[in-house]
């Protein structure tokens, strides 16, 4: 009788969690689909996420500002931390747990939705926003890739290299 008193009470408890999976689910104003992108304002909450993903660890947050320090005599590890040995032997993989490349295209990507959407100004003062916003994810946009080039681009010789995606 405990069995089937136990067994009830765990297939009571997992018919529960699994019947309100949507609960979990965030559904926050950032979360939008780029379908319901119609206003300058979504536009500039965009801007504003690419500005905070600038900010991450990977990028501006830490790593990529260390980074600079750590392949030079500047700074000193005794690497017990763990963090940046790879990089101070010049060591850097796509595949670590450096996210530089990530990060960087995260914040690309947020300017390509802006800079792609086609989203109409209501009256001058949202021409003047529009084009303001627009010009911030150019901004943006190219200097993510700088970040990435910087990163992980070949030295320039000959034409022959690529660069980056």
């Amino acid at each position: 009788m405990k069995y089937l008193a136990k067994l009830t009470i765990v297939l009571l408890l997992t018919a529960g969690l699994t019947a309100c999976s949507d609960f979990l689910t965030p559904d926050t104003p950032q979360n939008k689909p780029i379908e319901s992108i119609e206003t300058v304002q979504d536009l500039e909450g965009l801007m504003t996420g690419a500005y905070s993903r600038l900010g991450q660890v990977e990028l501006y947050g830490r790593d990529y500002v260390v980074l600079g320090d750590a392949r030079t005599g500047n700074a000193w590890s005794n690497g017990n931390s763990g963090r940046f040995i790879n990089s101070s032997m010049f060591q850097i993989f796509p595949t670590g747990s450096i996210g530089i490349w990530d990060a960087a295209y995260e914040v690309a990507s947020n300017a390509n939705i802006v800079i792609n959407s086609d989203v109409e100004p209501q009256d001058s003062t949202e021409v003047a926003a529009l084009n303001q916003v627009k010009g911030e994810a150019y901004a943006v946009r190219a200097l993510s890739h700088m970040i990435v080039l910087k990163m992980y681009g070949q030295q320039f010789v000959d034409g022959s290299d690529l660069g980056i995606p």
